[in-house]
């Protein structure tokens, strides 16, 4: 895979964890690409979540059972709010 090389700047404290959980198995950027892609995986995941329920015609309690899944699945939280029912 090719690379390029970009510059971040983090706080200190930042910086002292991502190097910290690095640790010695992995390079800072092994580590780095690894939490970015993860984290974008989730979002990309979570916003193709939303989109279906926004295309399904669900009851509001379906949509929460849906989140409620969803959350469960991910270990996460969805950005969107339970559905008053």
């Amino acid at each position: 895979m090719a690379t390029k090389r970009i510059t971040v700047s983090v706080p200190v404290e930042v910086a002292i964890r991502i190097k910290r959980a690095a640790g010695t198995a992995h390079s800072v950027s092994e580590w780095v690409t690894n939490a970015v892609t993860r984290s974008l995986e989730a979002e990309d995941l979570e916003r193709r979540f939303l989109d279906f329920c926004d295309g399904v015609k669900a009851t509001p309690e379906d949509e929460n059972r849906a989140k409620d899944s969803f959350d469960q699945i991910t270990q996460r939280k969805s950005r969107r709010g339970k559905t008053a029912a």
